[in-house]
């Protein structure tokens, strides 16, 4: 009949090659693929809808990039970030004026399968006594908490407790995803301008 079969060597031996092929595309493809991926969450943050939801799947290094992102649209500058390995601790420097420098923590909610429920980590008072601790040890008046998450009453009783000396803003999930709303809304219709003018 003419039908050729290989025998079960050349098989073995295609099918091992096949692996390896395989193999050496996977390595080849997957960091194009988190380039695609990593490209797809900075343009969502930046031209999508921002809800808590999504800024609590970001890791803590992009939620302190989004962080970043989010002071430099609200007219911080100089936003160098600095890394600290406890909730509560030192996450970025700015500045708002040429001679104020604010230290900001970011706290990121850790993320929760199917968050139906719509709950996220709640900020307390020992988190931010930390942060305090850090400002008033270096001498920094003034500091910015962000947290995909909420702030106890204990946390916000605290802060509005300081001393006058001290201005700490405190933006909660819901405040960050209005926030980001607004500067989606400025960044879109800057875009739109630009556009018509070219």
């Amino acid at each position: 009949l003419g039908v050729n079969f290989m025998n079960p060597l050349k098989k073995l031996i295609l099918c091992v090659f096949i692996l390896i092929l395989l193999n050496i595309l996977n390595k080849l493809l997957y960091p194009i693929e988190d380039k695609i991926k990593k490209r797809f969450k900075q343009e969502t943050a930046i031209y999508g809808l921002i809800s808590r939801y999504f800024l609590s799947h970001l890791s803590e290094s992009e939620f302190e990039e989004y962080c970043s992102y989010l002071l430099n649209n609200m007219g911080y500058f100089n936003i160098v970030p600095i890394s600290e390995d406890f909730i509560g601790g030192l996450s970025l420097i700015c500045n708002k004026s040429s001679n104020s420098k604010i230290y900001v923590s970011c706290i990121k909610s850790p993320y929760k399968e199917n968050n139906t429920d719509d709950k996220y980590a709640i900020v307390g008072r020992p988190e931010l006594q930390k942060f305090i601790g850090i400002m008033v040890h270096d001498k920094v008046k003034k500091g910015i908490v962000i947290t995909t998450g909420d702030f106890s009453d204990h946390a916000i009783e605290y802060v509005n407790h300081l001393s006058s000396e001290y201005d700490i803003k405190l933006i909660n999930g819901i405040e960050l995803s209005k926030i980001s709303w607004e500067i989606r809304q400025k960044n879109i219709k800057n875009h739109s301008i630009a556009n018509l003018l070219s």
